[in-house]
């Protein structure tokens, strides 16, 4: 598991964002990591 912390401003647009797109916040994060985690590699 795993906590992030996040200004008020940075929640609002990952709701709008996971409203507007129909995505779960966790899955919105899951998908950072794994592109954040493949592009390091190069």
């Amino acid at each position: 598991m795993l906590t992030v912390r996040l200004s008020s401003e940075e929640e609002k647009a990952l709701q709008a964002y996971c409203l507007r797109e129909g995505v779960s916040k966790s899955d919105v994060v899951k998908e950072a990591i794994e592109f954040y985690l493949t592009q390091r590699k190069k």
